[in-house]
């Protein structure tokens, strides 16, 4: 195998640069980056970016995975030459990775780039060399995305519980002179968090398969009483029950067939993980709590007549985009993103229904089966829901609005369609609309015409102040 570059001193452009313990060392034309042992502070002019590897990969024993390393948070545009990756891994997780299953990314796709690969088997890295003078890759400062790609696969002995780390190598003997070229720029990018730090290490965990492979089973009856500590697995087109509260925060993936949440226990703090095709449901009037939420194109999410509190990493405009999405259209029976089964059904029978969102502030977001207009997602429409949309000051204001101040239709605004949808359910003071012990959703209770006339003039007149304000200014 042919070894990359040796450390040394190399020439660009008639000036000399030492080349020495860097994991990704950047240069541009007329002068080569080096982020040195110990540290380069950035300076004002200096072209910063971040390349790092997902931390969130859950694979089973003897399956292949692919990784991206990806360029990210690139601060100025640059022109994009070369580059040359050193990449560790742990013989204990991982097995031996193949030259042939490195690729470009998606940043570099369709080049024409030369270059290296190279296996250590002993010293347990692998490299990449890419050199592509005559057809550079202009690179944005909003440009992100991967470098290269390459597949490593599971140690078939790999327990389910085990985590191996793929990291950016700082310096490996001879092969660490790791050399990324820019041309067109003439400053030095320096890449936080330094090559060789924990920031930069790649995370694949080995997870349990939990397989049902047609029909419904519940997690007794699949052969997991209880989830342990160890991430797991969904396969197979069946239906899988989590009807018992579980322990641990470890990963859930969903990678074919359905999840149904069963016990709001079930889920515990796992991140909950759909591939496309995948779909999560709760049954009932299920409240869970789940550690995060993570849904490829193509999955679904049915919350029924239920609510899901999402701890963390969910943004909420990801979790507004996944609502609209499952809305399809207000029927609320989209085939990927988030829906309502329940919703659907009403809907279906003029009941006009929807999925509600909050964020609580702390970092954690809420969507629910809900009501036009139940800002606060109790299950109940009434005078607190009115005095959210009220105290918001959105209505008819074009400014940013969420679910609480009134917004129904996902549109960031509060105007005279979404009141029109809050009025039209006839829950107002009704009392709970989603239990046993609530009105029949068959029968519509109209109160009186006061609260309506009450609620609309206050909006309108809110709104007619605002412009006769703005008119004066």
């Amino acid at each position: 195998m042919v070894e990359p570059q040796r450390r040394g001193f190399r020439s660009v452009n008639n000036r000399t640069a030492v080349i020495g313990s860097v994991a990704v060392a950047l240069a541009v034309a007329g002068m080569v980056l080096l982020p040195i042992s110990g540290g380069h502070r950035a300076e004002a002019a200096d072209i910063a970016a971040t390349v790092s590897m997902p931390q969130d990969v859950v694979a089973l024993p003897g399956e292949t995975v692919t990784i991206p390393v990806r360029l990210t948070g690139i601060s100025r545009s640059f022109t994009l030459d070369s580059f040359q990756l050193v990449i560790g891994y742990d013989a204990g997780t991982f097995g031996q990775p193949a030259t042939s299953g490195i690729r470009l990314g998606d940043l570099t796709a369709g080049r024409s780039y030369t270059g290296l690969e190279n296996v250590s088997v002993a010293g347990q890295y692998l490299t990449v060399l890419r050199s592509n003078v005559s057809d550079p890759v202009a690179l944005t400062a909003t440009a992100s995305g991967a470098l290269v790609t390459f597949e490593i696969p599971i140690a078939a002995t790999a327990a389910p519980g085990m985590a191996g780390s793929l990291r950016l190598l700082a310096s490996r003997g001879a092969s660490a002179t790791e050399i990324v070229t820019l041309s067109g720029a003439p400053d030095s990018v320096v890449l936080s968090p330094a090559p060789g730090s924990a920031g930069l290490d790649g995370r694949v965990s080995v997870g349990r398969e939990i397989a049902v492979t047609s029909g419904s089973q519940t997690q007794s009856a699949a052969g997991h009483p209880t989830l342990g500590v160890a991430p797991y697995i969904k396969t197979g087109t069946g239906t899988l029950i989590l009807d018992r509260a579980n322990s641990g925060s470890a990963p859930f993936v969903v990678r074919q067939g359905t999840v149904v949440l069963a016990d709001g226990g079930a889920p515990q703090d796992r991140t909950i993980s759909l591939d496309a095709g995948g779909r999560l449901a709760v049954t009932g009037l299920i409240e869970a709590t789940i550690g995060g939420l993570k849904a490829a194109s193509g999955s679904l999410v049915d919350v029924g007549s239920g609510r899901v509190t999402v701890r963390s990493g969910l943004s909420s405009p990801d979790l507004v985009a996944l609502i609209a999405t499952g809305q399809n259209g207000g029927s609320w029976d989209g085939t990927s993103g988030i829906a309502s089964s329940a919703a659907a059904a009403d809907m279906s029978n003029s009941r006009p229904r929807a999925v509600g969102w909050m964020d609580n502030g702390d970092g954690s977001l809420v969507f629910a089966y809900a009501a036009p207009g139940d800002s606060n997602l109790d299950w109940n429409v009434d005078i607190l829901d009115a005095a959210n949309i009220l105290a918001s000051g959105k209505f008819d204001a074009a400014t940013p609005a969420t679910w609480i101040d009134g917004d129904t239709g996902y549109d960031e605004l509060v105007d005279i369609l979404d009141i029109a949808d809050f009025l039209s359910t006839g829950l107002f003071d009704a009392g709970v609309y989603n239990n046993a012990a609530a009105t029949p959703k068959h029968v519509a209770v109209v109160p009186e015409p006061s609260v309506w006339f009450t609620i609309s003039a206050t909006l309108v007149a809110a709104a007619g102040l605002r412009r006769r304000g703005s008119r004066r200014r």
